[in-house]
């Protein structure tokens, strides 16, 4: 892990709760820091992955990969911050769920999260939903709507879930690490 924390020493992130995934090396162990570097507490994972020799992968990848976290939170103390560890497979069925319970119980609700485990089919991406309707939308919520020259329509929460569903099927296996705008 290299010396240098972070670039932006203004930005101040005090008080804010933070998980960060595969913070054992690379750049969930460089956000974690520097994360922490700028006030934040929280909750870092990792999974420790063993892999064989391959003439395609550098040993100092592999070796990163294997390492556990505790040089991460030595740093993470280090900046004045705390964090908790949690060795897990993302991909394991309910662990999501499982680890917010583990970080509000260690350190509180969660404001940041970092995804930044790869490698193993998981994908991401952010959905930003157009004007919904989940309760809120009045009158004048969809005049402004028609009389927006980049708003096309009131959408309805099922609409938006539809999108949401398909992004985390199989046809929608190739797309990952990408914003997503509905209109």
């Amino acid at each position: 892990m290299s010396s240098r924390v972070c670039s932006f020493p203004f930005v101040d992130l005090s008080g804010r709760l933070t998980v960060v995934t595969g913070a054992n090396h690379g750049i969930g162990a460089a956000t974690a820091c520097c994360l922490a570097a700028h006030g934040t507490s929280g909750l870092v994972t990792y999974l420790r992955v063993e892999a064989a020799a391959d003439p395609g992968i550098l040993d100092s990848c592999r070796r990163d990969r294997a390492r556990d976290v505790e040089h991460v939170l030595r740093a993470i103390g280090d900046a004045g911050a705390n964090a908790v560890a949690v060795e897990a497979d993302l991909a394991a069925e309910g662990f999501p769920a499982l680890l917010f319970d583990a970080a509000e119980e260690a350190v509180g609700p969660v404001d940041i999260l970092v995804n930044s485990a790869t490698g193993r089919g998981i994908t991401a991406n952010v959905v930003s939903p157009p004007v919904t309707d989940t309760g809120w939308v009045t009158d004048q919520v969809r005049q402004a709507v028609v009389d927006s020259s980049t708003l096309i329509h009131v959408a309805q929460p099922e609409e938006v879930a539809d999108v949401i569903a398909h992004l985390a099927s199989d046809h929608a296996r190739l797309i990952t690490g990408n914003i997503i705008h509905l209109r």
